[in-house]
């Protein structure tokens, strides 16, 4: 697909193509309906993460911030959209390294008790499972990063490697570094686990991290 349409910038035209106008509208519309899911959900979030800080701050006003945000830098063209993906993309990256490898140094010796295998939510596999699929969904935005045909070839099928790996080094030494210092009880009651770590390890000041 990516020889065919090189510079194409769209999900329908790839999937056009394949599947024909009526199955790739629908197709589209359900990807579209799915973000839209994604959206709310990594606002509400942001929005929660926010009002730990300015408690009387409205959430549906820093959701519409947000959004706000996010659409007119989208309506900026491609390159302004990429270069802030690819900004806000190394400052978690780097944050989120950062503050697992502090937290693992000052942990204590002893790793976490893993809970035995009979006491496994194995109802919760589902759920894990369309996670794990959802980690191979997004390869319709590299897809569309290259600049000449070579480049796909080149560049796509290492960087489809290179993310997965680097996802679970990351995300796995922040779960490490989180059941390292807290405790259950502790993890599933916030939905911003990351500033109770910050403020478990460097106290207030820690949050801002």
């Amino acid at each position: 697909m990516a020889r065919r349409f090189p510079a194409s910038a769209g999900l329908r035209t790839y999937l056009k193509a394949a599947f024909g106008d009526a199955v790739s509208l629908f197709v589209v519309f359900m990807y579209l309906f799915l973000v839209l899911l994604i959206a709310g959900v990594e606002s509400y979030v942001f929005a929660g993460i926010v009002e730990q800080f300015i408690p009387d701050f409205p959430r549906w006003l820093t959701i519409g911030l947000l959004l706000g945000a996010v659409i007119t830098v989208n309506l900026a063209g491609v390159e302004l959209p990429g270069r802030a993906q690819s900004l806000l993309t190394m400052l978690l990256v780097i944050g989120l390294l950062s503050v697992s490898l502090f937290a693992l140094q000052s942990a204590p010796p002893a790793l976490p008790v893993v809970p035995p295998v009979t006491e496994a939510r194995w109802d919760l596999l589902p759920q894990i499972i369309c996670l794990a699929f959802f980690m191979f969904v997004g390869f319709e935005w590299v897809i569309q990063v290259g600049r000449r045909p070579a480049a796909y070839q080149r560049l796509i099928p290492a960087a489809m490697l290179v993310s997965i790996v680097l996802l679970a080094t990351i995300y796995g030494l922040f779960a490490l570094a989180l059941n390292m210092h807290l405790d259950n009880t502790q993890l599933s009651t916030t939905q911003t686990p990351q500033i109770v770590l910050g403020t478990h390890l460097l106290g207030e000041h820690g949050r801002w991290l």
